[in-house]
């Protein structure tokens, strides 16, 4: 035990005894073994967005505009994780993730009380199972495994998310197992309570839960350049909150490596049916299609095209139309640990999106910077 020289003349007047001191520093030891490993990061996501003309402040099938953030600076999140990652040479191994979100874009997450408030969007302990290859779990409320774009924007080819982002679940609450059978070949699968979670949310049918399963392929290295491509796919079925209505969703997605070096192509597909207890069942799909260019060791270039149909997107007339965008986005570094990017965006709808000439026009143009912190 190191005691320092104040702390033994404290103990000699009878202020302190060395047994306390003793105590306290095994405690604190405790405390420190037991945060050992612990890693904190996140990110400052911020904005810059001029649409040209005027009409409502949503855009239909873009949560990044459902929040009013076109024509003005934003801030559109600030998220912190506190991480403690599984250790690999550990059969039984244990630890946990916490994400913590704040700003417009913490509604994207959906079940946030106030979306300019802090809310936890993620929490879940892991666990590791030594049975085969090794099974991990989580459990608690954590994303959805399916999709090609995530929550955390930095990650995402384009700044503005895609039409299938914002069809899809965003968040369960429940335990999902992954599986590794070799580099190739991985699954996951789990239960939650409902099909997109809110605090507390489950069926009032009991029995009724939500059923995960995803798996992913991996080209490995005999296939050439193609190595390293990956082929995902993914199916949820499950009830919204406190109902008994049933969702099932789809998706597909693919990236595929190319012969040129930096080049790379993505397609995602996704495909939604909620059958209500009342009334007709509501449908919904949205396809991407991605090209990623890495010019140089700074530049990245991005563009994606894609196309949404379905109840979720528009409905004049009591007819589904379709929405098209195409979002080009150039990604350049210009400071450590910051993500720089410039971005056009141009949606084109089969309708006026609300029937009404007071809507939006057919067409919509955004421009947008978007610098992230990432820390």
């Amino acid at each position: 035990m190191n005691v320092s020289k104040l702390t033994l003349g404290l103990a000699a007047v009878g202020v302190v005894s060395l047994a306390s001191v003793a105590q306290a520093e095994e405690k604190l030891s405790s405390v420190m073994t037991a945060v050992s490993g612990t890693t904190i990061g996140g990110w400052v996501d911020s904005s810059l967005s001029w649409r040209p003309g005027t009409g409502v402040g949503f855009a239909p099938g873009r949560g990044n505009d459902a929040t009013g953030k076109q024509d003005g600076f934003n801030l559109n999140a600030v998220g912190i994780n506190l991480d403690k990652a599984l250790e690999a040479d550990q059969q039984w191994s244990a630890g946990y993730h916490v994400q913590l979100a704040a700003g417009p874009d913490a509604a994207l997450y959906r079940g946030n009380v106030d979306a300019n408030d802090i809310g936890v969007s993620e929490a879940y302990v892991t666990l590791r199972a030594p049975l085969g290859n090794g099974i991990d779990f989580k459990l608690g409320r954590f994303a959805t495994p399916i999709g090609y774009e995530v929550f955390e924007s930095y990650k995402n080819p384009n700044y503005g998310r895609s039409f299938g982002f914002n069809l899809e679940p965003t968040v369960h609450e429940g335990v999902l197992a992954s599986y590794t059978f070799s580099p190739e070949v991985s699954l996951t699968a789990g239960i939650a309570n409902t099909f997109d979670a809110s605090w507390g949310g489950r069926s009032k049918i009991e029995s009724r839960k939500t059923y995960i399963v995803a798996s992913t392929l991996t080209a490995p290295e005999s296939f050439g350049f193609l190595k390293g491509s990956t082929l995902s796919a993914g199916y949820i079925l499950g009830t919204g909150t406190g109902t008994a209505n049933t969702t099932q969703h789809l998706y597909v997605g693919a990236t595929l490596a190319t012969p040129v070096a930096g080049l790379n192509f993505g397609a995602a597909y996704d495909y939604q049916e909620t059958s209500f207890v009342f009334g007709s069942p509501s449908e919904d799909s949205a396809i991407a299609l991605y090209g990623s260019y890495a010019a140089s060791d700074k530049l990245k270039l991005n563009l994606r095209g894609e196309m949404a149909h379905g109840n979720t997107f528009i409905v004049v007339g009591g007819k589904r139309k379709d929405l098209y965008s195409v979002t080009a986005t150039a990604d350049y570094s210009l400071w450590k640990n910051v993500v720089t990017r410039g971005e056009v965006r141009w949606d084109s709808a089969s309708a006026k999106p609300y029937g009404s000439p007071a809507a939006d026009e057919k067409n919509l143009l955004t421009v947008a910077l978007n610098v992230i912190y990432v820390f």
